[in-house]
């Protein structure tokens, strides 16, 4: 019975082997109206970078390749489609397509389908169009930013296309970033040019806006001379609704800050400082009073703006103005509130963005004469002081410098020792307090003798404990002090 199975196991190994195995990598050729198209497909999900075409660039024409990853109930694979035609008066024979690296595979050399009589069809003639919109509609309020798109289908053939910039009289106009091109899908179609710009109204009224002027020249042909092309896309028309003489946006906040908080005195300033955030809007009819007030002076101290379009399809703005007020006399002062009227152009109604009055004090400033005098006698007093502790400034100055530069190197403390004995005069080996000799005799064996450990402890106590006898002054180390 063992046996059998091991005779039948045997069997199905050799089966197995003898097997076709499945093919991971397949190509196909199909012929359409424009050229070729080579479909590859890979089983499982492909790296990035895996289709290697430069080889078909000696030899055709490649259009744009598409890559997709399908997965179905029965396989997971990648796609890949290529377009592919002849350069213009190649003719027969046809060249093969050559094998093509995807990955660790490679597919075969394939041979080109006839196209069926297609290739002696007469080439389309290029098509050139322009479709302008506006995107949020046709109806705006005066200062409601609006986007104006001019799309441009354009064959790939053309040169020196050129495209004026969008000007109407009573708009305020932007462009909105890059020019974006969308190249064809087949050889020999046409791409797409977009260009959109940011447009704001002035005045009320009904408009006709004109598009942009496009210029090219088509290329000669077999039977045909170069053309030069102009025109423009239809005009759109686009209605301007009247708002008051406010500032114009679809969201509006107001916000202050002030500084200093702390009290003040008379003639230093309060700075305030106010800014206003607001979306979808027009900030040119923003008029903030400065506050009049008896014993205040208010002066501006700097304004600033700043716009910018989002990806989110948002005008955003921000605008900070900074106001000096200065108090001539001490007291209690308020400054008062804050009322901004604006007109939303989300409900069609004005609103107000409030600020409530802030509350400050000024202090009355000390008495100068008298701080005047007590100046000038702290002034003399010192100098009399200085005078009699001169002598003893140098040494302490040279003590505390010894005492912060030792460290738990002992060549280190060493050489701040010997710093401090040059500085002071003295010679190499002084004769030192009992203590304090200990400490340096400690510090030589460190340094000189066998490996020990060292720590400055002992000789920063030593310090401490003779701290007269290293503040006493020294004629040599004076005189060398003055004369350096």
């Amino acid at each position: 019975m063992v046996r059998r199975l091991r005779l039948c196991a045997l069997l199905l190994c050799v089966l197995t082997l003898l097997a076709p195995a499945e093919a991971r990598l397949l190509s196909q050729v199909i012929p359409n109206q424009q050229g070729w198209l080579l479909v590859l497909e890979q089983e499982g999900r492909a790296a990035p970078d895996a289709l290697q075409v430069t080889p078909l660039l000696r030899h055709f024409v490649v259009g744009r390749v598409s890559r997709s990853d399908i997965i179905t109930a029965q396989r997971h694979f990648t796609r890949w489609q290529i377009p592919l035609s002849l350069p213009p008066g190649r003719a027969e024979p046809w060249p093969l397509i050559p094998p093509l690296r995807v990955g660790n595979e490679q597919t075969p050399s394939l041979s080109l389908p006839p196209l069926q009589g297609v290739t002696s069809a007469p080439a389309p003639a290029p098509r050139i169009s322009q479709q302008a919109v506006l995107e949020e509609g046709d109806r705006f309020w005066v200062g409601q930013p609006f986007v104006y798109r001019l799309t441009i289908t354009l064959p790939e053939t053309v040169e020196r296309p050129g495209l004026d910039e969008l000007h109407a009289a009573g708009f305020r106009v932007r462009r909105l970033g890059e020019d974006r091109w969308t190249p064809p899908s087949m050889p020999g179609q046409a791409g797409q040019i977009e260009r959109r710009w940011l447009v704001q109204a002035l005045q009320s009224g009904r408009f006709w806006l004109e598009a942009p002027r496009l210029s090219a020249t088509l290329p000669a042909g077999e039977d045909q001379p170069a053309q030069q092309l102009s025109g423009r896309a239809a005009p759109l028309p686009v209605t301007i609704m009247a708002t008051p003489p406010l500032p114009v946006a679809a969201r509006l906040t107001l916000s202050q800050q002030i500084a200093p908080p702390a009290a003040l005195h008379p003639g230093e300033p309060l700075i305030r400082t106010l800014r206003i955030d607001w979306q979808q809007g027009d900030m040119s009819a923003l008029r903030l009073p400065a506050p009049q007030l008896p014993d205040l002076l208010v002066l501006p101290d700097g304004e600033q703006t700043h716009e910018r379009y989002l990806a989110s399809g948002q005008l955003v703005g921000q605008r900070t103005l900074r106001q000096a007020i200065t108090a001539r006399e001490p007291g209690e002062y308020h400054l008062p509130a804050i009322a901004l009227r604006w007109f939303n152009t989300a409900t069609g109604q004005i609103e107000t963005a409030r600020l409530p009055a802030v509350p400050f004090t000024v202090l009355a400033a000390p008495d100068q004469s008298a701080s005047r005098h007590y100046g000038l006698l702290e002034l003399v007093a010192l100098l009399l002081l200085i005078k009699g502790l001169r002598p003893w400034l140098i040494p302490c100055w040279d003590a505390t410098r010894l005492y912060g530069a030792l460290s738990d190197s002992p060549e280190q403390s060493r050489a701040a020792w010997r710093t401090w004995l040059r500085r002071r005069a003295l010679p190499p080996y002084p004769s030192l307090p009992e203590a304090l000799a200990g400490a340096v005799d400690e510090l030589e064996r460190a340094c000189f003798g066998p490996p020990a450990p060292w720590e400055p402890s002992r000789l920063r106590r030593a310090l401490r404990r003779h701290w007269r006898w290293l503040l006493t002054p020294t004629k040599a180390a004076d005189t060398a002090q003055e004369q350096g």
